[in-house]
């Protein structure tokens, strides 16, 4: 490791007496860099980070479709649910939730908050456990129960000032009488920033004709060694049969797959995240392409120095290293000014789209997968552009 760090120390000897080119060098590459590292930020946010929950890739919504009505993805019945929950075997487990307005009442007063009304083991399914208290237990869901409800943190730090006694207090939810249970960590916000939860009870009771009852979203954990594909052809079974035992409601209907982030995200939003990271990537390899001309100049200025070494018996890589070890340091200096753009530009990104109603899972940050690509463009740069005065001395006549 000792020439190495040599020719390191070497290099920004050599650039300390050109400061000018250096900086300017630097400042192309900082560009470069920052620019590409905050389209890969927004790409990671988006399609990359996914839930913040345990193996997040495991999960999968479940929807009805009928091709021939043009339906391609829509709310699963609750009977339906309940009969895929009892005949397949893919999935560890399946829950259901759905979305509306919840009017939580007691002591503090009425407010209006955004509810999911879940199955009892949503929180399992999804591995997660709350801060405080328990979360759902089996039979919260069943028919005639009393409503059980657990809150969001946001919820509790406010309304309730982070009480640590919450747990078993009774509220009102919607006018009608109801327990906490316990408080969700902060920052859940599943599945559609949802400050509180309540456990759905089962009404197929109370809707005797099958189809005429509630709608759900489905979604799933796929079991240990299970792929999608099997998963989904053995769903296609049971929807074949459900479609034989009843034709007048699931005649035609199909199941299909979704990934949370695909259902959140669409093709159209693929292709604009693809269009702008392609845009920033073309950008950097025309940083790299002014800063290997640069260097290429201050090459042809040190042919003397390379021809010495090589007279001295210097192999055609310790001859060609100095260079790439001048390269390095401007791309370092150039990725630490390009981070420092790509925390501006992703700190005023996150701010502009904190109000437009994204899925809470989407955060857009600085963080350590951000960083390695950092790392990772910063090595490509000082080698493409090293490359171009490594080249021009090895193909020098001594």
């Amino acid at each position: 490791m000792k020439l190495p760090w040599h020719d390191l120390r070497l290099g920004v000897r050599s650039l300390r007496k050109e400061p000018a080119s250096a900086v300017i060098t630097s400042f192309t590459l900082a560009l470069g860099i920052g620019l590409c590292t905050i389209a890969f930020s927004l790409l990671y946010g988006v399609f990359l980070r996914g839930l913040d929950v345990p193996e997040p890739g495991r999960l999968l919504l479940l929807g009805r479709a009928n091709p021939a009505r043009e339906r391609s993805f829509e709310g699963v019945p609750v009977e339906d649910f309940y009969d895929w929950r009892a005949q397949q075997s893919s999935f560890a487990a399946l829950a259901h939730f759905s979305t509306g307005t919840v009017n939580l009442a007691g002591n503090e007063g009425p407010e209006r908050y955004n509810g999911g009304f879940v199955s009892a083991n949503v929180f399992d399914v999804l591995r997660v456990r709350p801060i405080l208290g328990s979360s759902f237990r089996p039979g919260d869901d069943a028919a005639g129960v009393p409503l059980t409800v657990v809150l969001g943190y946001e919820v509790w730090a406010t309304r309730y000032r982070g009480d640590s006694a919450i747990s078993g207090k009774s509220v009102r939810v919607n006018g009608e009488a109801a327990t906490i249970l316990g408080v969700m960590a902060k920052g859940f916000r599943f599945p559609h920033d949802q400050d509180l939860w309540v456990a759905a009870r089962d009404t197929r009771a109370a809707n005797p004709r099958r189809g005429a009852g509630a709608r759900f979203q489905v979604f799933g954990r796929l079991r240990d060694g299970v792929s999608r594909d099997q998963a989904e052809l053995e769903m296609t079974r049971i929807a074949d049969r459900l479609a034989t035992a009843y034709p007048e409601t699931n005649k035609g209907f199909v199941i299909r797959f979704r990934s949370f982030v695909e259902d959140d995200t669409g093709p159209e939003l693929v292709a604009v995240f693809g269009a702008m990271q392609v845009a920033t990537l073309f950008v950097l390899l025309i940083a790299i392409a002014n800063v290997a001309n640069l260097l290429l100049a201050r090459a042809t200025l040190r042919t003397r120095e390379a021809a010495v070494r090589s007279a001295l018996g210097a192999t055609r890589f310790r001859v060609v290293l100095p260079f790439f070890a001048e390269t390095l340091v401007l791309a370092v200096i150039g990725a630490i000014l390009g981070t420092a753009i790509a925390y501006a530009g992703i700190t005023l990104f996150a701010g502009a789209v904190s109000n437009v109603g994204k899925p809470y899972y989407m955060q857009f940050e600085l963080n350590l997968p951000v960083l390695l690509f950092v790392a990772g463009v910063t090595v490509f740069a000082a080698l493409l552009a090293g490359a171009a005065p490594a080249f021009y001395v090895l193909q020098m006549d001594v």
